[in-house]
């Protein structure tokens, strides 16, 4: 079967449309975040998760108080620190906040240089410990947590997780492509 260029053509823009299709992010559709801080030795890596997109993104303000409720998911695990080393999770936290001068752009590989510039001017994104004993570090400062042996561990790296679909369009447009590159190509006899 021979492809004719108006086929290619149609046959991308209905890929493309497929591929667009499945793009769509709703507002209450949960977002998840990664997140680094260092300082002083001590070490903090995890994720978080919160139940919506609107608990983070208000296009009318930027300061985001995200409340326990709001918080889905929430791994932390601390290294390197002099107490307070361990695995803590989003029961030993009562908040989290986001402050940015702008909009968050959530494509960004890193927010800390993205929205709130180099030096993490004009915002602050933390996390608040319940203080239920658990030794889980706080927020003491803009991008600064503190651990339970006092090191100070700033925000080194913030950024959103992709969404599934997102990958899904990606291998969609894929096949799309090897399925064109396989019609076009002349059949090979034996």
């Amino acid at each position: 079967m021979k492809l004719t260029p108006i086929g290619l053509i149609r046959s991308v823009l209905f890929g493309l449309l497929l591929a667009l299709g499945s793009l769509q992010v709703h507002a209450q559709d949960p977002i998840t975040f990664n997140f680094r801080f260092s300082g002083d030795g001590a070490t903090a890596v995890g994720s978080v998760t919160f139940a919506s997109r609107t608990a983070v993104i208000d296009p009318s303000a930027f300061n985001f108080s995200v409340g326990a409720g709001q918080i889905q998911a929430l791994t932390m695990t601390v290294t390197g620190a002099s107490s307070g080393n361990g695995t803590f999770t989003s029961a030993n936290y009562a908040s989290a906040t986001f402050e940015g001068a702008s909009s968050l752009d959530l494509g960004s590989a890193n927010l800390v240089s993205g929205a709130w510039g180099p030096s993490g001017v004009g915002g602050d994104f933390n996390l608040f410990a319940d203080f239920s004993g658990s030794g889980a570090p706080t927020g003491w400062f803009q991008f600064t947590l503190a651990t339970q042996g006092g090191e100070m561990m700033q925000l080194t790296n913030l950024s959103a997780v992709p969404e599934p679909s997102t990958y899904a369009a990606g291998m969609g447009l894929l096949a799309l492509g090897f399925a064109t590159y396989r019609r076009r190509r002349p059949a090979t006899t034996h």
